[in-house]
């Protein structure tokens, strides 16, 4: 049976746990399902399967609503990648892993596990070299948009724009937000007040 109570302690029980792993190898593949099994109760190969309505059922109780379990899953899948298993399967659990820990980040979901997000940036940063559909390239936006990485904001935005203009009215809406932000906070974060204005006139062209 799952057990009910993580105590303050699991971050950093987790994270010690993540750096005992080595390199992708054949002991890498037993030692990271150990994890899998110790911390969420099934191997991989079920969880990965598993739709994400059914995931949220076996880990967050309705009434604490604590995500960590979630939030273990998604760095586990992400750290698979990270430390070497590129193939299919290893871009499916990346793929996956940005899910579970965007829904967390976007929606401020109450997790015990620190830094999450670190990994959630990287997998984000991973799949903006990949063609991957236009819904993953929105969600994409909306956690670097979270994270003020306003450079990659404004990448994605025009390459979602020319790949699917029912997204004007949503985008349009970020840079119009982007407007009402400090001058200073803008150029620190990659973008000025008139870029942000010019490319409001771009996006209305489309």
């Amino acid at each position: 049976m799952i057990k009910n109570d993580f105590n303050d302690g699991l971050s950093d029980l987790f994270f010690t746990s993540l750096d005992k792993l080595d390199h992708f190898d054949e002991n890498y593949i037993n030692n990271i399902e150990e994890l899998y099994k110790e911390y969420l109760n099934f191997d991989s190969q079920f969880l990965l399967k598993s739709p994400m309505e059914q995931l949220e059922t076996l880990y967050v109780q309705p009434l604490t609503k604590d995500y960590s379990r979630l939030s273990i899953l998604g760095i586990l899948f992400i750290k698979e990648w990270l430390d070497g298993n590129n193939g299919d399967e290893g871009f499916h659990k990346l793929t996956k892993g940005f899910a579970l820990l965007k829904s967390i980040y976007l929606d401020d979901k109450d997790t015990k596990i620190e830094n999450y997000s670190d990994f959630l940036l990287k997998a984000s940063d991973i799949l903006t070299e990949y063609e991957v559909d236009i819904r993953l390239k929105s969600d994409l936006l909306k956690v670097y948009r979270k994270d003020n990485n306003l450079t990659m904001v404004d990448e994605l935005a025009f390459e979602i724009l020319d790949e699917n203009t029912e997204y004007k009215d949503y985008i349009l809406e970020v840079y119009k937000q982007l407007l009402n932000e400090d001058d200073d906070f803008l150029t620190d974060n990659g973008l000025s007040k008139g870029e942000i204005e010019d490319a409001i006139e771009d996006i209305s062209q489309y």
